[in-house]
């Protein structure tokens, strides 16, 4: 009889890993996978600043684009997306917790998503919402769509 193969991580694990192998922030030893210690030495919260003033656009959010890990990340992606945004450094905090609880600690802004734009904190999903429902989101968007073209 055959044992039942169980995945030790889910979906947004991989897909997480494969992000941060992409960027070159893996790791291959002992048959494991893990995330590079190279930022746990710098302070986190110049992580975070380096991030924010290094793109137009960053998305603090659980999971990923393709696979947010909770309904307000998803609604920020879409929202993002209807926007025509091209180019977002998108951050699963759900991968490091140091980043998960420095974001929050950095923004002053106790829940994730977190969007920020010119290097400026915009808000989470729900002003979102406001602010592309007033159009100011979009305008925010294409504002740094011509300046990153």
């Amino acid at each position: 009889m055959r044992e039942s193969c169980q995945p030790s991580l889910t979906p947004g694990e991989i897909l997480a890993k494969v992000q941060h192998a992409k960027q070159g922030n893996l790791s291959y030893r002992d048959n494991e996978l893990t995330l590079k210690k190279q930022e746990s030495q710098l302070d986190i919260q110049e992580v975070i600043k380096n991030q924010i003033n290094s793109h137009p656009v960053v998305l603090y959010m659980k999971g990923t684009p393709q696979m947010p890990q909770c309904g307000f990340s998803a609604s920020a992606v879409q929202l993002l997306s209807a926007c025509g945004l091209k180019n977002v450094l998108a951050v699963d905090v759900m991968v490091d917790p140091a980043i998960r609880q420095g974001i929050k600690e950095y923004s002053n802004w106790p829940t994730i998503p977190q969007l920020y734009v010119q290097g400026e904190f915009v808000g989470g999903a729900d002003i979102m919402r406001q602010l592309f429902d007033s159009g100011e989101l979009q305008k925010m968007i294409q504002a740094t769509q011509v300046q990153t073209t």
